[in-house]
């Protein structure tokens, strides 16, 4: 009897626990499941933030032409617009060019760039959400983009922007990545060709800057589209 318990297997209470194959599989489903969902959340992310700078874009061109179609002027270079509204914005040159740089060098109401009181006149004509200045010596706010930087509005035919020549809508504060995305959706892929292209340069938008390839690594671009 002796001889017997001592050959008498271990109870199933004192045997270690472990996992089965299929326990394990399962688990590697689910770890396989929650990454993709991250990596699907992340595109799809990227992909609204993409289609917000398209947005971005094409609002500013159309409050530009419907401006156009009101008052057969363009925004900031506008002679009628002093007498316009009840806030009485100061009035551009009517030369039908758009002067300055689209960051502008002077962003005060009553004596501001064509590029800074474009904006203003877009928001006293409700055309863009913004705060109608008249002739005071108040700082224009530029808008916001879909990525936080400002955005910004240049005429070509005064001051070639990234050797464009005509009308532009600029994004400040972009990421390469999207930019590349945005332009191959929107237009050839490149950034030194075509109507969008970007430059490395976010300092001041001058005209000297030159477009330059979109670089993977670059966090803090400008791209313009024109029109």
């Amino acid at each position: 009897m002796q001889i017997l318990k001592k050959l008498t297997l271990p109870s199933s209470a004192n045997r270690q626990a472990g996992f089965s194959l299929i326990e394990i599989a399962i688990v590697l489903v689910i770890i396989g499941l929650l990454i993709g969902g991250v990596l699907k959340g992340q595109t799809m992310v990227k992909n609204s933030k993409i289609k917000r700078m398209a947005t971005d874009t094409t609002s500013v061109q159309g409050a530009i032409n419907s401006y156009m179609d009101s008052f057969w002027s363009l925004p900031g270079d506008d002679a009628g617009s002093a007498t316009r509204w009840a806030t009485a914005a100061v009035a551009g040159d009517g030369d039908g060019i758009i002067e300055g740089l689209f960051i502008p060098a002077d962003l005060t109401a009553n004596a501001g760039d064509e590029t800074a009181k474009a904006w203003n006149h877009l928001y006293c004509e409700n055309l863009i959400k913004g705060t109608c200045l008249g002739n005071v010596a108040t700082a224009i706010t530029l808008p916001v983009n879909s990525l936080g930087g400002s955005m910004g509005l240049a005429d070509g035919r005064e001051n070639t922007v990234l050797g464009m020549g005509r009308k532009v809508v600029c994004l400040r504060g972009m990421i390469s990545e999207y930019a590349m995305v945005y332009d191959t959706q929107f237009d050839d892929g490149v950034g030194t060709t075509g109507q969008i292209r970007g430059s490395a340069n976010n300092a001041t938008g001058a005209t000297t800057d030159a477009a330059t390839a979109y670089a993977l690594a670059n966090r803090n671009i400008y791209i313009c589209t024109e029109f």
